[in-house]
């Protein structure tokens, strides 16, 4: 995939075949426009044939291992390589790892399945895929193995070390062996001479926290206003392409995933004003092509996004006299990994990846330390990373690649309290607490004559209101209609208990009666949650 959108580029724009899109060389503005403008016409053709005549969704590897047992279609997986390879070819401002690593986790799938392996095994082979495509990219086995058990098997364990590491052995030497490369940054610093270093780390993995999720809420934002003016899907991704056209002008940097302007940022002396400009340009443009139906990921560009933001802020600090000029390449790998981590939900292996392609184990403090800080940051304001954040937009009940496909099998029935306490909602305030007084009890099913749910009551809250002795119970009736029966599974229990406020739920038999059965905490939920998966992951 590499290798073709090379070959892309080098036809569509003239890039000779030893450069990159991203780095030094500037291509024609007509050539520009009229190829971004083709480029999402024909991805919004394509998405319309898909739609019309394709296998129905398309689930990427975290999904598939979290909901469907790691089965991943082959034929949609070579469609999303497909597509991710004419973005970037075309001068789409994204990635191709989201691509390679969709066939190759799918070829995983395959195989599996093939063999008829269990659903663990299948699981397995899938994130074997996605450490081997990582592997190959990078030339970075041991980010390889970080990114498949952070990110496509959400869990670590002993047991499936071995073919992880194989694999990811496996995909930079198969790399290797075909193309020939060895990426690799070249340092001749560190922040060793940097006096209070980890104070500048947490500054940058602030920041990079910071505009990580600006970029995230920017792309779900246009993509949630361009579905509401119901233009044709082709007009949306040419119009997405014209408008990524015209920041490529102004700066051609902005094109492809980042690689060369990667090389030519670390190879050249920009001033803190053209790195920041080119910053900026950047995030608008990745915002565009992927809000606009560009397909690819935001692996690579998050790179280049955090070099970018780690050279601008590291030039400044040096000219201001705070840090000697070489330790500004430095900072700029230290932010790197930063946003990476921040965007793409993989703390370890970005941090990895710094030390692999640079070869620099001595920056690895403050580089944790920055990946920290971004993680803790998107996760503390935003919640997700840009992966599981795009599954949260599309309605998937994945938060992780964790297999929680068997938690559609237990059922509200087996984990909830039936012993509630039922108290007729017509009695008065005062009825309660000499019944039950505070501390005895927390909730109280509140039920009309007919024994059907009425709300639930904080004793508590009754007891240290300013009420009127006589004042109805049900004032202060709460979840009146919000409910869960005993037929919905502790799946549903989870999503219902991310509402904000929630802690208690009333469980009923039927949606339509409102017969109360039964209480179930949120505590409760998360806690029967953990031990499964503990017990699941054991066996």
């Amino acid at each position: 995939m590499g290798e073709l959108t090379i070959q892309m580029h080098h036809l569509l724009f003239g890039v000779p075949i030893t450069a990159r899109l991203s780095g030094a060389y500037v291509p024609s503005t007509l050539d520009v426009f009229l190829w971004l403008g083709l480029g999402g016409l024909l991805l919004g053709f394509s998405n319309v044939a898909w739609k019309r005549f394709g296998r129905g969704d398309i689930l990427d590897p975290i999904e598939a291992n979290a909901l469907y047992g790691g089965r991943m279609d082959v034929g949609s997986s070579l469609f999303v390589a497909g597509q991710a390879a004419i973005a970037n070819g075309v001068g789409g401002s994204v990635g191709i790892e989201g691509g390679f690593t969709q066939l190759a986790s799918a070829l995983g799938s395959w195989l599996g399945r093939l063999l008829g392996r269990s659903r663990d095994d299948v699981r397995l082979l899938v994130a074997c895929g996605a450490a081997g495509a990582i592997a190959g990219a990078f030339n970075a086995p041991f980010a390889g193995i970080a990114y498949a058990f952070e990110l496509i098997l959400a869990a670590y364990s002993p047991s499936v070390l071995a073919p992880i590491v194989l694999a990811s052995i496996g995909g930079k030497y198969a790399a290797s062996l075909t193309a020939g490369h060895g990426y690799r940054i070249v340092l001749h610093g560190d922040l060793s001479a940097v006096d209070h270093s980890y104070l500048w780390a947490v500054a940058i993995g602030l920041l990079c926290g910071l505009f990580a999720i600006l970029l995230m809420y920017a792309v779900t934002m246009l993509e949630r206003w361009l579905s509401r003016t119901h233009l044709p899907m082709p007009i949306i991704t040419a119009t997405g392409g014209l408008a990524t056209a015209g920041v490529a002008v102004i700066s051609p940097h902005v094109m492809g995933s980042g690689h060369g302007g990667i090389d030519f940022i670390f190879a050249n002396t920009l001033s803190a004003m053209a790195l920041g400009s080119i910053f900026l340009l950047k995030l608008l443009a990745c915002t565009v092509s992927i809000g606009s139906g560009f397909r690819g990921g935001l692996f690579s560009a998050s790179l280049f996004l955090g070099a970018l933001l780690g050279g601008a802020i590291g030039t400044v600090v040096v000219q201001a006299g705070f840090m000697p000029n070489s330790a500004l390449l430095g900072m700029q790998v230290v932010a790197m990994s930063a946003f990476g981590g921040a965007v793409v939900g993989t703390p370890m292996a970005m941090a990895i990846l710094a030390a692999e392609i640079t070869a620099q184990i001595g920056l690895m403090p403050e580089v944790l330390l920055a990946v920290i800080v971004a993680t803790l940051v998107v996760r503390t304001l935003f919640g997700y990373s840009f992966s599981i954040w795009r599954l949260h937009v599309r309605g998937s009940p994945a938060r992780s690649a964790a297999d929680i496909a068997w938690a559609r099998t237990i059922l509200m029935r087996e984990i909830m309290r039936p012993d509630v306490v039922k108290f007729p909602d017509t009695v008065t305030c005062g009825e309660l607490l000499a019944k039950y007084p505070p501390g005895s009890i927390k909730w109280v099913v509140l039920v009309d004559a007919e024994e059907r749910y009425m709300g639930l009551c904080d004793v508590a809250e009754v007891a240290f209101s300013s009420h009127s002795p006589d004042q109805p119970v049900s004032a202060f009736a709460h979840q009146k209609s919000e409910v869960l029966s005993v037929r919905q599974s502790l799946e549903d229990a989870i999503l219902w208990f991310e509402t904000p406020g929630r802690e208690v739920a009333a469980v009923v038999n039927s949606l339509e009666r409102m017969e109360i059965a039964g209480i179930v905490t949120e505590s409760y939920v998360l806690k029967r949650y953990a031990q499964e998966l503990e017990r699941r992951r054991q066996h």
